[in-house]
């Protein structure tokens, strides 16, 4: 025990224990969510929005948004409306033979799939379009041209029929050719796009 003054307040001897810890405190709740989207006090995310929609449409309020969605539902169904009938039409031309592959339902796959190769790629990488273009040219209009369910139809007549090899043909044509060829639509697509960016840079450097 040191020596200490008179009337001074005493002193232990060793050192002084540390303060504890202060207690973490647990971080505020969010607030409620704000008609923006945004949760209160100016933190969250907004609330995800349809990409077919243009940023003035996706900004509204639903019942801003209702007409949007009513066009969107409109145009996929005059699009499938007229894909529908155009294979329709192929196949009446172009009837399925009484036993063997049908050519005509395999064409229009193929070419469906390339068409959607092509224009998905074009609208959605190499320019700004029209946000109805979409809805009705792929999901509309080929998604009613292609087909799946007489494809379906198809491979299981021919079993039905004893004709393994015509059902082989067709599943493996459909299903290979499909994604060939739609791999291919935005292979040339692409292709041809960079070459056009190309011929128009050197261009414009050589008349610099």
């Amino acid at each position: 025990m040191r020596a200490q003054a008179k009337g001074a307040p005493s002193v232990p001897d060793g050192p002084t224990p540390a303060d504890p810890p202060a207690r973490p405190t647990a971080d505020p709740l969010p607030g409620p969510a704000s008609p923006s989207g945004a949760a209160g006090g100016g933190g969250g995310a907004a609330d995800p929005v349809d990409p077919d929609l243009p940023p003035a449409v996706a900004s509204t309020t639903e019942t801003r948004a209702a007409p949007r969605t009513a066009a969107v539902v409109a145009v996929v169904a005059a699009g499938g409306i007229l894909g529908a009938l155009a294979r329709y039409q192929a196949q009446r031309w172009w009837p399925a033979p009484p036993a063997g592959v049908d050519i005509t339902v395999l064409a229009v796959n193929l070419l469906g799939c390339l068409v959607i190769g092509v224009l998905a790629t074009w609208i959605a990488d190499l320019r700004e379009s029209h946000p109805l273009l979409r809805p009705f040219w792929v999901t509309g209009v080929l998604g009613g041209f292609t087909t799946f369910s007489t494809f379906a139809v198809e491979i299981d007549g021919h079993l039905q029929a004893g004709r393994a090899w015509a059902a082989a043909v067709t599943l493996l044509a459909t299903a290979v050719g499909a994604v060939a060829a739609a791999a291919g639509g935005r292979a040339v697509l692409l292709a041809l796009h960079r070459r056009r960016v190309a011929r128009l840079r050197a261009a414009g450097a050589a008349s610099r």
